[in-house]
C-alpha cells in the first residue's frame, strides 16, 4: 500500500470512497433501529406513533445528507479536469 501524502489534495476517488463509507455506516445504523413490528410488541399505540415520528424524521434527515453528498460528488466530477487535460494544459503554459 502506498503511503499517502497528508498535504496532497483530495481526489475524486477519495470523495467517492468517503461517500461509500458514509452510506455503509448509515445502513448499519439503520439495521439496529427497531422496526414498526418490534415497536408494536413493546409499546402502546401512542408511544408507537411518537417513536415512528422520530424515526421518520431521522431517516428524512439522512436522505437529505446523502443527497447533498451525492450532489457534491457529481459537481466535482463535472467541474474537475482529468489528469491528461491538466498535463496538456501545463505543457502549453510552461516553457519547454
Amino acid at each position: 500500500m502506498k503511503k499517502r501524502n497528508p498535504n496532497a489534495p483530495t481526489t475524486l476517488k477519495d470523495l467517492d470512497d468517503l461517500g461509500t463509507h458514509i452510506i455503509v455506516a448509515i445502513s448499519k445504523t439503520l439495521e439496529d433501529y427497531a422496526t414498526k413490528e418490534d415497536l408494536k410488541k413493546l409499546v402502546s399505540k401512542e408511544d408507537l406513533n411518537v417513536a415512528v415520528g422520530k424515526l421518520e424524521g431521522k431517516i428524512d434527515d439522512v436522505a437529505a445528507d446523502v443527497s447533498e453528498i451525492r450532489r457534491r460528488v457529481i459537481d466535482l466530477e463535472t467541474d474537475s479536469i482529468s489528469r491528461r487535460e491538466f498535463t496538456a494544459f501545463k505543457a502549453k503554459v510552461l516553457p519547454a
